[in-house]
């Protein structure tokens, strides 16, 4: 897969989980919020899926670079979806 790379989470409940980009490094968002409930996380560690629960928070990352160059966003904090940060 020639011109994609990927960029993971690291911390927070999306530790370990790699997400495969098409665009250079460049035109990725410094920051992302994503959100957090019992069933996305399932689906982003590959288990079996269960009933859908509504999310509650929001995991904040931040765009850095590992040693290697490799894209990371690095986990900031979490918000509850009222906007309450943790």
């Amino acid at each position: 897969m020639h011109g994609q790379q990927c960029v993971e989470f690291v911390g927070g409940p999306y530790d370990g989980y790699r997400h495969q980009i098409g665009a250079v490094a460049q035109e990725i968002a410094e920051d992302a919020a994503l959100p957090v409930s019992e069933n996305l996380i399932r689906a982003v560690n590959g288990e079996e899926h269960g009933p859908l629960y509504p999310y509650h928070r929001v995991a904040l990352y931040h765009l850095s670079f590992a040693e290697n160059q490799q894209l990371q966003y690095l986990f900031v904090g979490e918000k509850s979806h009222e906007g309450t940060l943790f």
